[in-house]
């Protein structure tokens, strides 16, 4: 199964428009659908990860530390000193990856666990 929390203030469904400060990706596991290299699922959400990773590096004032290895990959943000366009470009960025995850997980329910926590919420 693969695992995916997302801690983050921001979450697409909010209608405030609020932009994110801190936020933290991890992903972790296989989903065991084929072969390590074959399996359609694991490429989908490492595609979803890596873009968000590398688009999230490009932005100006935005600090992320990522570590990474076989089955996993965990990313902390923090954009305390960004400024307003690079948090918008971060929150498009997240909203992105959110929803490519709950599709996936639309149409792979068995193989993928998501959790999504915001301030002031308990799992």
């Amino acid at each position: 199964m693969i695992r995916i929390n997302v801690e983050s203030d921001h979450f697409p469904e909010q209608k405030n428009g609020a932009l994110p400060g801190n936020c933290i990706l991890e992903i972790s596991g296989h989903s065991g659908i084929d072969v390590k290299g074959k399996d359609i699922l694991c490429a989908a959400v490492s595609v979803l990860g890596q873009t968000f990773v590398v688009s999230v590096s490009a932005l100006e004032g935005i600090e992320q530390s990522v570590a990474q290895h076989d089955g996993f990959l965990k990313s902390t943000v923090v954009s305390d000193k960004a400024s307003g366009e690079s948090r918008v470009a971060l929150r498009n960025y997240l909203d992105f990856l959110i929803r490519g995850i709950i599709e996936l997980e639309k149409q792979y329910p068995e193989e993928i666990a998501f959790v999504v926590n915001l301030p002031g919420t308990a799992e």
